[in-house]
């Protein structure tokens, strides 16, 4: 649970937004919640239609997911086990339209009318509502409610909005989702819903250079009263942006690192 939660509260800060250049965000993470800190970076790539993001100082170890719309295809990697796993995104993405509602799901972003200078920008903000049910491997005495609210701060027209913008888009088209391969297929709606922030975020015209979140667990069962005490927070600031070119390679497989297709 730790683990989902970790890579939904980051991946918000990287869900900016039309292909001009290949651009870099680099960030720092901080947080803490689920009986654990979270203290590190996350460094995202976009180049067309491909998206990598790195991660350190998270619960998982050192990771990296590529994800290219063109090929409808995630590649996770754990370097610390030299191991890549390549999910075919299609067939999931239909999966959880067959078995999740748009009505399932609640995603909001709306204008607070704040501000913050961030990298020299002035960053607009806004609130963020993600609420999705979720329901741990089809048990009823699992199911609860999960909640994310907190605030984005958009740098209108940043280096690399276009590209960001033209990723979004290329998913879309692709019918993608994004997520853990191996949690989208149990818990489809916390994809679903994720997916809905991104598509609304790309409406917003620049880059998110700062998040603050927190996730509530709420519902009857008590595994939902247990997750409700533990919580989840996690605040991100970028650190750097760079429309320099990235090669190709930066989106393949380190060589020697044992590959599986899932």
């Amino acid at each position: 649970m730790l683990k989902y939660a970790s890579i939904l509260a980051g991946s918000l800060l990287l869900a900016a937004l039309p292909l001009s250049a290949d651009v870099k965000i680099t960030a720092t993470n901080t947080g803490q919640g689920l009986g654990a800190m979270i203290n590190g970076e996350t460094v995202t790539w976009v180049k067309g239609p491909r998206m990598r993001i790195d991660r350190s100082g998270m619960p998982e170890g050192r990771t990296t997911t590529i994800m290219d719309a063109a090929a409808r295809l995630m590649t996770t990697i754990n370097h610390d086990k030299r191991a890549a796993e390549i999910t075919d995104m299609a067939t999931i993405g239909a999966q959880i339209e067959k078995s999740v509602a748009a009505s399932d799901v609640k995603a909001q972003i709306t204008p607070n009318g704040s501000s913050k200078p961030i990298l020299g920008k002035s960053c607009a903000g806004y609130d963020l509502l993600l609420t999705v049910p979720m329901t741990i491997g089809n048990q009823p005495n699992m199911a609860m409610t999960v909640s994310m609210t907190g605030h984005v701060w958009i740098a209108k027209g940043a280096p690399g909005t276009a590209d960001y913008e033209a990723f979004w888009k290329a998913a879309a088209q692709g019918g993608l989702f994004f997520g853990n391969p191996q949690q989208m297929k149990v818990m489809p709606a916390q994809s679903k819903g994720l997916t809905e922030m991104y598509k609304a975020m790309a409406s917003l015209g620049g880059l998110a250079y700062a998040t603050d979140l927190e996730m509530k667990f709420q519902g009857n069962e008590m595994m939902a009263g247990m997750m409700g005490r533990m919580g989840f927070t996690m605040n991100s600031v970028a650190t750097a942006v760079s429309t320099d070119p990235i090669p190709d390679t930066e989106f393949t497989v380190p060589a020697g690192y044992k590959t599986s297709n899932k």
